[in-house]
């Protein structure tokens, strides 16, 4: 059996579920892919325990592209975008605020505040709902929205919002088509 030196992420030999934690190994291992368990000097796991508005905050505390970073693996790991539509059901209208005289498409990551969003600004509450897209076809409404020259987009619209350009977030959604 042939043995070589590997540093790197490594599952270790447990379930733990690979798309929320990552492993780090440093030990020998096979060639032929048996990993000497003995060998394992130690592993951690990180769980990343930030939520939207915390990876924001800290975007806005430090300005960093590594703090902006967070916000957008953030979003990319999102199952689904929410947007606010308005106006007659056979007709909507996704919802676009006008800040300082710029158009901007408003983005949520939770139902709920999305909602509660649009009733606080909108006021025929009457005809606005909520369409959960997942983040495929969020990017591909997000295309139609740029279409119409909306050029800046609000993620969560409140205290602790993201915005961002047009073209950011279409190159960052666009990475999903993976999904």
């Amino acid at each position: 059996m042939s043995i070589g030196q590997f540093q790197g992420f490594l599952s270790p030999p447990c379930s733990l579920d690979p798309l929320s934690a990552s492993f780090w190994h440093k030990g020998a291992f096979s060639l032929e892919g048996e990993c000497d368990n003995a060998s394992w000097s130690a592993y951690m796991v990180r769980i990343n325990n930030q939520s939207f508005n915390q990876a924001v905050q800290n975007f806005s505390q430090r300005g960093t592209s590594q703090a902006k970073q967070q916000v957008w693996s953030f979003i990319n790991t999102m199952p689904a975008l929410y947007f606010v539509q308005c106006g007659r059901k056979s007709c909507p209208v996704p919802w676009v605020m006008f800040e300082n005289d710029v158009p901007t498409a408003m983005v949520f990551t939770e139902s709920e505040y999305a909602l509660q969003a649009a009733k606080a600004v909108i006021e025929d509450g009457e005809n606005v709902r909520v369409v959960g897209l997942p983040t495929n076809a969020a990017s591909m409404y997000m295309t139609a929205i740029a279409a119409q020259g909306v050029q800046t987009v609000c993620f969560n619209h409140g205290p602790q919002r993201f915005d961002a350009s047009m073209d950011e977030v279409l190159l960052s959604l666009g990475s999903l088509s993976r999904l």
